[in-house]
């Protein structure tokens, strides 16, 4: 059975397919590697950003509990001189 396959055009057909096939394995696998680097990189952007974010929201609690410190000290008769603390 198999001699009559090999011998037969429906052989080559199916060598063909699956070299096509095989074509676009390869392609699909360049293709995820690109993908993999791009998606690295966004993730290290990503990183990069949260960790700016995370320092500026606590630069942002840092300075509004300093501006409530100061403005609870003017309230209570002590006046501040903001240039002098800085």
């Amino acid at each position: 059975m198999l001699a009559i396959l090999e011998s037969g055009p429906q052989a080559s057909g199916v060598a063909a397919s699956v070299t096509h096939a095989e074509g676009l394995l390869e392609d699909l696998e360049e293709s995820l590697a690109i993908l993999d680097v791009k998606l690295r990189h966004m993730r290290e952007d990503i990183a990069a950003i949260e960790a700016r974010n995370n320092s500026l929201e606590l630069q942002t609690r840092n300075s509004s509990k300093l501006l409530a410190s100061l403005d609870g000290k003017e309230r209570h008769g002590t006046p501040v001189n903001v240039k002098s603390h800085l």
